[in-house]
């Protein structure tokens, strides 16, 4: 499996990789969890499907805060509708530095 850069994912349709990236954003659906993962070359959408990655891979993704840095594993699919023309379909997350959350006292 080759470690790449996001700004080198349209030359990696369909193969396996391995992202170094900083969690920029999250959403889920209850069964989909959308990752906005960021490294210093951009940005692109990680799609963690819990019916294809079981229980716990899929509680690490929904729990991560934003800016936790992780390696990602995943393939890269085509996707018209991503302004990149792509985004990875997550297999695999390795977190190496999990942000705390900052609570705001008022």
């Amino acid at each position: 499996m080759k470690k790449i850069m996001i700004k080198d994912m349209p030359t990696h349709i369909g193969e396996t990789v391995k992202l170094g990236a900083w969690l920029a954003n999250k959403r889920s659906s209850g069964k989909i969890a959308f990752l906005q993962l960021r490294d210093g070359s951009g940005f692109v959408q990680g799609v963690v499907v819990k019916e294809e990655v079981g229980e716990e891979l899929f509680a690490v993704a929904k729990g991560m805060t934003q800016e936790t840095s992780m390696y990602i594993v995943g393939e890269v699919k085509a996707d018209e509708r991503s302004s990149f023309g792509c985004e990875l379909n997550v297999t695999g997350i390795e977190v190496t530095q999990e942000k705390e959350e900052k609570i705001i006292n008022t």
